[in-house]
């Protein structure tokens, strides 16, 4: 999805002064917003804490924007370049989520299979077999 919204952002910057393109690559980009917030929610608030560095330079550069006294489509592709290194910034903290993931269920695998019980060795966690003591109970 980070791609995809590269690129659509990459085809936003180069028709900044075509209007009714923008219009129209806006209403994708709100599609793909949508799904952000929608359907990868959770994923999306596990990637935004990966990224804080990333949300520090999105602030600095919102700050920067807003006291430029640009035009409003200069303002307007400003906020693209702010977009597209924020969009890249998520897809890194994206690939290293995914990382810390992956080394964390590794991690729990290999402690699980630590814990398993050897062939023929008793296991603690199952019920306890009658024996002729507690069968008359």
């Amino acid at each position: 999805l980070c791609r995809d919204a590269l690129a659509l952002i990459d085809d936003m910057r180069r028709c900044v002064d075509d209007r009714d393109k923008l219009a129209r690559l806006f209403k994708k980009l709100d599609r793909m917003k949508a799904r952000v917030h929608g359907e990868l929610g959770t994923a999306f608030a596990l990637v935004n804490t990966v990224n804080i560095i990333g949300a520090f330079h999105r602030q600095r550069s919102d700050r920067l924007i807003d006291r430029s006294g640009a035009t409003e489509w200069d303002k307007l592709a400003r906020q693209l370049d702010r977009d597209h290194a924020n969009i890249r910034w998520l897809g890194q903290a994206g690939d290293e989520a995914i990382t810390i993931f992956r080394d964390a269920l590794d991690r729990a695998r290999r402690l699980a299979k630590r814990h398993e019980p050897s062939p023929g060795q008793a296991d603690e966690r199952a019920e306890p077999k009658p024996t002729a003591l507690t069968a008359a109970a």
